[in-house]
């Protein structure tokens, strides 16, 4: 379970098969999509990593929170780290690399709650507290999957809840939002589908496909599908994991 309140945690997450990308979900989460194909050790692209330094280089200077300091981590990386971030990007890039503990790939994990509009249908007189207590709100909170190597932010994941709170309960969902914040890593492109939403027993349920498109060496490398999901209760998040 993750802290109601707004929090941070480094962590190292797993996510193998291709049907858990994090820590909340078994290693065998991420399923591959049929007909998908595996790059060839003969196949590597030794400029990979300096196309990465490339993208975070342009983040940097178009000014995006936090780029500058991932492009001085990446000025900064050992031939040792270059040659392994290498090796990540040119196999089965850094989402997936984040299941292995020695893969130097880590994971910030940050949940969010936003009160939104604030009170409806609150105390329409002072000292009614018994309509003070049956206040709403209408809230968002979101959770990212913050994934990096050696200090360098490569992909961030985003998904984010709306719903209305009252009483410490989710007493409406109306909407899921996934987003791409960060996707830096060459050759990946993530899309989402089957997003949803749900009420169940007093918490919000929000829900979302993530399916990462890895195309290498003019072919496809590899794809790959999770379901990333966010619960959430009346003051904040309860967990976001991948299922």
């Amino acid at each position: 379970m993750l802290k109601s309140s707004v929090g941070r945690t480094a962590i190292i997450i797993g996510l193998a098969g291709i049907t858990s990308f994090g820590a909340l979900a078994p290693a065998s989460a991420f399923e591959t999509s049929s007909g998908a194909s595996s790059a060839s050790n003969e196949a590597v692209d030794e400029s990979a990593v300096d196309k990465l330094g490339e993208n975070v280089k342009v983040a940097a200077e178009s000014g995006e929170e936090g780029a500058r300091e991932s492009y001085e981590a990446y000025l900064n990386l050992s031939e040792e780290q270059r040659g392994k971030l290498n090796e990540i990007i040119n196999g089965e890039g850094v989402i997936a690399a984040a299941q292995d503990p020695n893969s130097g790939v880590t994971v910030d994990h940050i949940d969010c709650g936003v009160e939104g509009a604030g009170a409806e249908g609150g105390a329409s007189a002072p000292g009614l507290a018994v309509q003070a207590a049956a206040a709403t709100y209408n809230v968002t909170s979101r959770c990212d999957q913050d994934f990096n190597f050696a200090g360098i932010n490569i992909t961030k994941i985003r998904l984010s809840g709306d719903y209305q709170t009252g009483s410490g309960r989710v007493l409406a969902t109306y909407s899921a939002t996934p987003q791409v914040v960060v996707s830096r890593e060459p050759g990946a492109n993530i899309s989402f589908s089957n997003t949803t939403h749900r009420l169940g027993g007093g918490q919000g349920y929000f829900q979302t496909t993530v399916t990462v498109e890895r195309s290498l060496f003019g072919w496809n490398h590899s794809t790959r599908s999770a379901n990333l999901q966010l619960v959430t209760n009346g003051p904040g998040v309860v967990s976001c994991g991948w299922r």
